[in-house]
This record gives C-alpha cells, sequence and structure tokens, in this order.
C-alpha cells in the first residue's frame, strides 16, 4: 500500500499504469472523488501502520491528492460524505485547516437538511430514497464521530441509524430478495 502511494501521487493525472487519476468535479470525472473517501478512511483506520511509516514526500503527495475531493464539486447527494471524509482524515493527522473544516461542516448542514425522520435519509433534495441510506448516509457520519471520540456526534447518529435499522428490514422479501426502490 505504501509503494501504491508513493506510485499513484508521484505524477497525479498523468496517462501512465502508475499515475492515480486527479479528483475533479463529478461531471468531470467523478469515480476518484469517490475513490478518496476509501484510501482516506483506509489510511484513517491503519494509521500507525501505514500513515504514520509514510515517508514525509509521500505524505504530503497523498494529502495534495486528497484534497482534490475538497476543491472541487461533488454530486449533489451522498457525494458531499466523500470530501467530509477525506476532511476528518486529514485534521485527524494533523493537517486541517479552514479548507477541511468547510467540507465537514457543509456535508454536516446537507446531510441535517435531508433527514426525513425515523432514520431515513433524501439522497439530495427532494425524495430521492435509496440503498445508499444503508451505506453513505449513515455509514461515514457514524465512523466518522467514532473514530473522532465524539459522544455528542455518535450519540445523533448512532440513534437515526438505529431508527433505520429498524425499518431497514422490511425492505426485503421473505426470501431475502431486496425490494427494489429508489
Amino acid at each position: 500500500y505504501a509503494r501504491g502511494l508513493a506510485s499513484g501521487t508521484r505524477t497525479p493525472g498523468r496517462d501512465d499504469a502508475e499515475s492515480w487519476p486527479l479528483v475533479l468535479d463529478h461531471t468531470v470525472q467523478g469515480q476518484p472523488m469517490v475513490e478518496s473517501a476509501s484510501v482516506a478512511l483506509g489510511l484513517r483506520l491503519t494509521r500507525p501502520w501505514l500513515w504514520d511509516r509514510l515517508e514525509p514526500g509521500v505524505r504530503d503527495r497523498t494529502e495534495q491528492w486528497l484534497r482534490g475531493a475538497l476543491r472541487h464539486l461533488p454530486s449533489g447527494n451522498n457525494w458531499y460524505l466523500f470530501p467530509y471524509t477525506v476532511a476528518g482524515f486529514l485534521e485527524s493527522v494533523g493537517r486541517g485547516d479552514a479548507e477541511t473544516a468547510r467540507a465537514r461542516e457543509r456535508a454536516l448542514e446537507l446531510l441535517e437538511g435531508w433527514y426525513r425522520g425515523d432514520g431515513w435519509y433524501a439522497d439530495g433534495d427532494g425524495r430521492a430514497f435509496d440503498h445508499y441510506n444503508g451505506w453513505a448516509l449513515h455509514l461515514y457520519p457514524v465512523l466518522d464521530a467514532h473514530l473522532a471520540g465524539d459522544g455528542q456526534a455518535s450519540a445523533l447518529h448512532g440513534a437515526r441509524l438505529r431508527e433505520h435499522l429498524e425499518s431497514f428490514s422490511l425492505m426485503f422479501g421473505g426470501d431475502g430478495a431486496p425490494l427494489y426502490f429508489g
């Protein structure tokens, strides 16, 4: 993983087998923003074994690549939790600033506006409900609160997740197949 971080961030955006794609607006090349959250979360969960052992230059380049998620426009839905997750990681390793704070505040503000009660969020403005309720919309805030040791956020998001799980089982047939919705 350390070699992958070193290689991928050496020349991001270059068209070769080693370089990672740039994190850009969702309308240009969206998928790297999705992946940035997974990279950040993986680094946060494995910090003592990976991040803390990286060479300083690799850490700096990785931070710069991840910051693409903070500087570009996500899709107007659960995608705002990708920069939120990146910002949470950067703050956890002492690299937080006004940019990370804005990304986190914006995501939580949107998330609160999307909350519809009984543990359910709309996935963006309007009435878009889908399986991302159980995935991104609950997972990222609950996991972030847990990793940050934020009891207040854990209580809020944990209670909403518990409510969601109570009704989520109703979204499956007796044979275990999902009911299609969204």
